[in-house]
């Protein structure tokens, strides 16, 4: 994360508008995010997840991840009410990488879905 920030922000500290919380291009996406994502974090982004339903019983989670930040957990949740203690881990019928462009890997997770339920999706980042 220290090289990271030292490529966009010219300084090593995680501070200003460097913060892990910052979000200088004010596109709701944090700096940790944005690192983990392989975004970048002056520049606002298109939104690097997307859910299709995948017939008869799944929904595919696409989603970006920066090969270079090894340093940081992805933890794929579901929720069927977005209440703030509804959310759980899930665990995918698969994960696999579908397309690879430099540093950044573009996978798609695919997640049961039970008939008739409503279901919505978030990729919580994590950093040591």
């Amino acid at each position: 994360q220290e090289m990271w920030r030292k490529l966009n922000f010219m300084t090593y500290l995680p501070n200003g508008i460097a913060s892990p919380t910052a979000d200088p291009d004010t596109d709701g996406v944090s700096n940790l995010v944005e690192y983990a994502l392989g975004t970048p974090p002056q520049a606002s982004n298109p939104s690097p997840f997307s859910v299709t339903q995948t017939p008869p019983a799944s929904n595919t989670l696409n989603y970006q991840r920066n090969t270079d930040a090894t340093d940081i957990t992805f933890l794929l949740e579901h929720s069927t009410d977005l209440s703030p203690l509804s959310w759980t881990p899930l665990t995918p019928t698969s994960d696999v990488t579908v397309t690879t462009t430099g540093n950044t890997q573009t996978r798609a997770a695919v997640i049961p879905q039970a008939p008739g339920s409503h279901d919505f999706y978030r990729v919580k980042v994590t950093s040591p």
